[in-house]
């Protein structure tokens, strides 16, 4: 055995200092009368040794514990299930209450609230208009970019498209109603009877006015009744204006568009009347009326045939041919405007 000569405890011979205090042991003579000395003064080494002998101190009691808990877990293990105490139920949701009581909340997950729709598209930007319009509307036109106008009436706003079509030789109209953040079909209601479908004829050009939501169609007019035409010649045209009143749109105007073969072939369709409409007024020259309203044989149900004879940059000369005789129509320009001024032939 090893004795502490302070505290004058006794240890196993493999132990060197002491348990409880730290100091060096040394072989136990109990024999010699020797003393336990006297704890050091609290000024001369109460801090270098009590901590380490406090240190000491616990750590024989953790061990202890360690030892305790060990044999309580062995004993409860041991036991029958039937024979071990109950979980205590609800203890989980009372420490939930508990801490909601003291005023610890839960996170909530932020509610996203959805975009409201304007309450006047006119409010805002042509961007923002085109992510609100219908898929499918769109899809009417080529490459899904119409142009477009607002206009309204007492009661609703709509949405005008004007633009061409899927098929690239054909214009296309489209009206929408806007109503409590829908779009809703109007095309029918707000177009006139030629164009309520909102299709155009094959070939036909349509836009916007530059400066107003007047709608322009430039569309051909011509018949192979009247002049045998191929699908490569040049037709004639009309420009055709609708415009918007009380509410909806309608034909205000429509005029033979001013390019040198549609007024050759006013004063074709002209001849076929045997009278100058007043439409085609203002590409007809006065002086032709006489000549017109002879009019122009037929041989067949056919056409007239046309060719075009001399051409210079501001007068053309075109032959209408009907199997045994000709005119010659001669259409020049005046003032930056085509106007038919002669007939010849037969």
């Amino acid at each position: 055995m090893r004795l502490c000569p302070t505290c004058w405890e006794d240890f196993e011979d493999d132990l060197s200092y002491c348990m409880f205090d730290g100091t060096a042991l040394r072989p136990a003579d109990r024999s010699a009368g020797t003393e336990p000395q006297p704890l050091p003064s609290y000024h001369s080494d109460l801090y270098s040794r009590a901590p380490r002998a406090k240190g000491r101190k616990l750590l024989v009691f953790a061990l202890l514990m360690v030892a305790s808990i060990g044999g309580a877990l062995a004993v409860y293990s041991s036991r029958k299930p039937e024979d071990r105490p109950a979980a205590t139920p609800n203890a989980m949701p009372a420490a939930v209450e508990t801490v909601k009581a003291a005023g610890v909340r839960e996170p909530e997950t932020p509610s996203v609230e959805e975009p409201k729709p304007p309450a006047s598209i006119a409010e805002i930007t042509r961007s923002q208009l085109m992510e609100l319009l219908p898929g499918d509307v769109l899809g009417r036109f080529q490459g899904g970019r119409p142009d477009l106008r607002i206009v309204a009436d007492d009661k609703h706003e709509y949405v005008v498209m004007a633009g061409i079509g899927r098929s690239r030789d054909a214009g296309r109209i489209s009206a929408l109603r806007y109503e409590s953040g829908q779009f809703l079909d109007a095309t029918r209601r707000l177009l006139p009877g030629a164009y309520s479908s909102g299709a155009v004829k094959r070939q036909a050009e349509v836009r916007f006015d530059e400066a107003n939501v007047n709608i322009l169609v430039r569309e051909p007019v011509s018949s192979r009744a009247i002049v045998d035409e191929c699908d490569a010649c040049d037709h004639a045209y009309q420009q055709v204006t609708l415009s918007w009143k009380n509410g909806r749109y309608a034909e205000r105007s429509r005029l033979w568009s001013n390019d040198r073969y549609t007024v050759f072939y006013a004063v074709a369709d002209a001849l076929e009347k045997r009278l100058v409409d007043a439409r085609a007024r203002s590409v007809i020259d006065g002086s032709l009326d006489a000549r017109i309203a002879r009019g122009f044989a037929r041989n067949d149900d056919k056409g007239w045939i046309v060719l075009w004879r001399n051409s210079a940059s501001d007068t053309i000369e075109y032959e209408l041919k009907n199997g045994s005789g000709y005119l010659v129509i001669t259409v020049s320009k005046i003032k930056d405007r085509w106007k038919a001024i002669a007939i010849s032939g037969d």
